[in-house]
């Protein structure tokens, strides 16, 4: 038994270098990666176009930095939020 590397379950991997325990979490775990090197490059995590804002708000505490996103993006998510509110 082996642990998969993104959800942590124990599993029978079928070939040696098996690293998760379905197709579902290594795409999670790529994405996420791909999500990640974006940010750090300072893209939007979403879709990889450059930012115009800086990649971080400037906060006090660390922890509560949260993630820019292009314009587009933002104004994709808060339309599906809108819609989601409106809905209930």
């Amino acid at each position: 038994m082996k642990p998969c590397v993104e959800c942590g379950k124990s599993f029978a991997p079928w070939r040696y270098d098996q690293k998760f325990c379905s197709p579902a979490c290594r795409e999670r775990f790529k994405k996420r990666k791909q999500r990640l090197r974006r940010q750090g490059e300072g893209l939007c995590p979403q879709c990889g176009k450059p930012l115009i804002e800086r990649p971080f708000r400037k906060t006090h505490d660390k922890a509560r930095q949260r993630i820019t996103y292009c314009r587009e993006c933002r104004n994709k998510f808060a339309e599906r939020h809108k819609a989601l509110v409106e809905s209930r």
